[in-house]
């Protein structure tokens, strides 16, 4: 089962950059192999052919992985890099440490996925970059949803994130779907800035995320519970 995307590990392990539950499900099955012994199953045994046995990683290597950004290393160390390069966007994003900065995208993303503008509004990166400042009705902030989640079914995110930065969110939706001139204005940012001024980054995954041994603990015991095992300690 994959973490629901108001879950704070459905961002933070990379659950975000699946491009649909295909890709969601193929990410839960990474984590199980890296994280929890065979038990016997075809599951494992279909994978452990291709990749020999390999022990699990243990709770301590997988939060300092984390922490460090290395969790890709980690992945491969333990003959997973076939499964993980077929999902294009995971290695960048857990290549960044959990404070960031990552593009807003992710944030956009997230947002699209959740649905639920009032009771999770944009977090303030997604409200600036991607025009939900320019929004005061409810129509006015479902419209500009609908074009990016349209627009994210066959774009890659990180194009549409350039185009957010350099101040052209239009003129690249415009290229996946039929557009109307009044839409342009929902869409309007404060890009592109002067040069060398970083823009569209966030700087931090989640502000409620706890750094520490304990709040890293209860993170991934959600993500654990979402595979449905737990690797030796």
């Amino acid at each position: 089962m994959t973490p629901n995307p108001i879950d704070m590990n459905w961002y933070s392990f990379g659950f975000v950059t699946c491009r649909g539950h295909a890709e969601e499900s193929s990410l839960v099955d990474l984590y199980q192999l890296l994280l929890t012994e065979s038990d016997g199953s075809f599951f494992y045994e279909f994978h452990n052919r291709r990749r020999g046995f390999v022990a699990p990683a243990t709770f301590t290597q997988f939060w300092k992985a984390y922490e460090a950004g290395t969790l890709i290393q980690l992945m491969d160390s333990k003959g997973l890099r076939e499964l993980r390069s077929r999902l294009p966007f995971l290695e960048a994003f857990l290549s960044a440490p959990p404070v960031g900065p990552r593009e807003s995208v992710w944030d956009l993303k997230q947002f699209l996925e959740i649905r639920e503008p009032w009771d999770w509004p944009p977090a303030p990166s997604v409200d600036v970059d991607y025009g939900f400042v320019n929004c005061h009705t409810s129509e006015e902030t479902y419209t500009p949803m609908e074009i990016y989640d349209t627009v994210l079914k066959t774009a890659n995110p990180l194009e549409l994130h350039r185009a957010c930065v350099a101040g052209d969110l239009f003129r690249f939706a415009s290229r996946h779907l039929q557009m109307e001139e009044r839409w342009s204005s929902l869409m309007r940012n404060p890009y592109p800035l002067e040069t060398g001024v970083k823009s569209g980054l966030r700087p931090e995954v989640n502000a409620e995320v706890d750094e520490d041994s304990g709040g890293l603990a209860s993170l991934f015991s959600r993500l654990w519970g979402s595979i449905g095992g737990f690797a030796n300690q």
